[in-house]
Parts: structure tokens; sequence; C-alpha cells
């Protein structure tokens, strides 16, 4: 989940999944970007208590707590809840399912929907029903511990079913950044730090020595002044 640069270059792809029945399994859609830049930190996925959930009928009830800890500085950038559903139907005829989605912090207003990837098998078979992913905004995790709820009501056709697999939280923050450190040298570095040396040499010319008999001449060598830096970075 830690990126070892303090820049993080961060790519969400999410699958090409066609809006239409006449989508295939080919792989024949590209992937679509949903977030892409450059971050002072990183981000965090989490599922929460998901489960496998093999027959939501209409009007039936899915819920997934989570509790989340982001660091004292974090920053939200970018956040969205993902449902992840399949086998959408009424009896054997492929049906689009309809939800509606509440997040703890509001409970009486529901999520809205940013978008909806759909896929089936393309062909005509008894068992050809949709695929998806429902994309939703969710209210801003903050600093420290965020303990929530995520309700999902199946709102879909009279007698339709679907398969939910889980619901999963994604947060992009920034945080502190650089943190350094000047000193001697008298232990190993703490984790997230590195530590680089440099040194500043000044050449100081050599100085004439007597010369006589019983003696080489002496030779000065330069001397070199050093500058020592540590640097450290957390992650």
């Amino acid at each position: 989940m830690y990126s070892p640069n303090i820049f993080l270059l961060f790519l969400i792809l999410l699958p090409a999944l066609a809006a239409t029945a006449g989508a295939t399994y080919a792989g024949d859609n590209p992937l679509n970007s949903t977030y892409f830049d450059d971050i002072k930190g990183t981000y965090i996925f989490d599922m929460g208590n998901s489960r496998y959930e093999g027959s939501v009928a209409q009007g039936d009830v899915y819920n997934v707590t989570y509790s989340i800890s982001l660091p004292a500085d974090a920053n939200v950038t970018f956040q969205r809840l993902y449902l992840y559903w399949s086998w959408s139907r009424v009896g054997q005829k492929a049906v689009y399912p309809g939800f509606r989605v509440y997040d703890s912090h509001q409970p009486d207003i529901p999520l809205t929907l940013v978008s909806r990837y759909t896929d089936s098998k393309g062909f005509v078979s008894q068992y050809d029903f949709y695929s998806g992913l429902d994309v939703y905004e969710i209210p801003r995790l903050q600093p420290g511990r965020n303990n929530f709820s995520v309700t999902c009501v199946q709102a879909g056709m009279p007698n339709s079913t679907v398969i939910i697999f889980g619901i999963g939280v994604l947060a992009v923050y920034d945080e502190g950044g650089f943190k350094t450190y000047k000193g001697p040298i008298d232990r190993y570095p703490d984790k997230g730090e590195t530590v680089d040396l440099y040194a500043a040499v000044e050449t100081i010319p050599p100085t004439k020595s007597q010369k006589t008999p019983l003696s080489p001449i002496a030779a000065i060598p330069a001397v070199a002044a050093a500058a020592l830096l540590v640097k450290g970075r957390r992650i």
C-alpha cells in the first residue's frame, strides 16, 4: 500500500466494462483511468467486513462496517466507494440491478452514483446475466480513526436477484512529506528514512618546506573539509 518514494505516481484502473448487452469477455476494450496524479502521500483501499452474498432479493439489505485509520496530517484528495455485483436477473432474464446506498454519516441521503460499468458474456445463453461495478461518491474520511457503515438496499425490479461480492472504500491522501534529520551519525536510520552523505572539499595549496641534505621534501597533503547531511523521508 505504500510507495518507497515521497512522490507517489498513482494510477487506478477500472475494468472497461461495456454498457450494453453486446459486450464480450474478449478483452477488446481498454482500461479506464479513474484517477491519475502526483501526490505527497499514499492511498488506502478497505473492504470492511464485506462478504459474498449469493442471492440478494428486491428489498433485501446488505450492510458493511468499516474502521479506517488515516495519519493525523492526512488530507484526502480523492475518494470513492465501489459496489461489486454480478448475475443480475429476474428468473432467467438478464436485467440491470437497482441499488440505494447510504453512508451512516448521512443515513437519510442516498449516495450519488458516479459511474456504472457493466458486462455480459455477449452471446445468447441461459445464464448470460449482467455483472458490473457501481461507483459512488462518499463523505470524506478524516484524519484519525473513521468508524462508519454503508447500507445497500436492493431496489431493482420485482422478483429480481443479484449477487453482491462486497463494497470497497478507496481514499487517496497527502500527508506531511519530508522528514529531515541533521546530526551525528550515532544510530541506524529509522523506518522511512534514507541517509545521503555529501562531502564539500576545499583544496589547501601545499606549503613549501625547507630543503636540507638530511630530509626529503615534505609534501603536505591537501586538507578536505567535509560536510555531512542526513536526509530522511517519511513514506
